[in-house]
């Protein structure tokens, strides 16, 4: 997972920082099956042959598929407070 989570958001600094929207976007929903699939067959997958939007995709999938979400339920209450304060 660790590897996983590397790889992307390298590749997204590397090639994507440009894009604007890049997380709003579907992408390429062919691509991202053919990713995801290398991904869980095999622990890797070369995002280099897909474009950022495509990239973006496949970690907002990833993301939405952690079985416990992104931050801990015993933190939810802190963060979203952080959130709302006026130091941010």
């Amino acid at each position: 997972m660790r590897l996983f989570i590397l790889s992307v958001t390298h590749w997204l600094i590397v090639s994507g920082i440009d894009v604007e929207g890049i997380l709003r976007m579907n992408g390429n929903s062919k691509l991202l099956d053919k990713l995801r699939n290398s991904y869980n067959r095999t622990g890797s997958g070369d995002v280099r042959t897909a474009d950022p939007v495509t990239v973006g995709g496949l970690l907002k999938l990833f993301l939405r598929e952690l079985p416990n979400g992104l931050i801990p339920q015993q933190f939810t209450t802190q963060f979203v407070s952080a959130q709302d304060s006026e130091f941010i």
